[in-house]
């Protein structure tokens, strides 16, 4: 959960358009390598509509890291492998 000692990553997605799915491939392999230090999540908007208002999610893919608890990062739309993998480097090691 959100309040573990590991970041948490989350992606907002609608499940069907082509930019979720590109982010699903990228955030399944970024937890296959980094499962031991992160906890990756992905929540429906449309199954949980009162996650995307509290949340404020207006688009899809959006992307946040929790870490303690408390939202770090935020982003909407699509982001590579790479660069997404640097982004929660620097939490892991908080």
């Amino acid at each position: 959960t959100v309040l573990d000692h590991k970041p948490v990553l989350v992606e907002f997605t609608d499940g069907i358009s082509p930019s979720c799915l590109e982010m699903k491939l990228i955030m399944a392999e970024l937890k296959m390598g980094l499962s031991d230090a992160i906890e990756v999540i992905e929540i429906d908007i449309q199954h949980q509509p009162d996650l995307k208002k509290r949340y404020q999610i207006s688009e899809t893919p959006t992307l946040m890291l929790f870490q303690h608890g408390e939202l770090k990062w935020k982003q909407t739309g699509t982001i590579g492998e790479r660069q997404l993998k640097a982004i929660v480097m620097n939490y892991i090691s908080d």
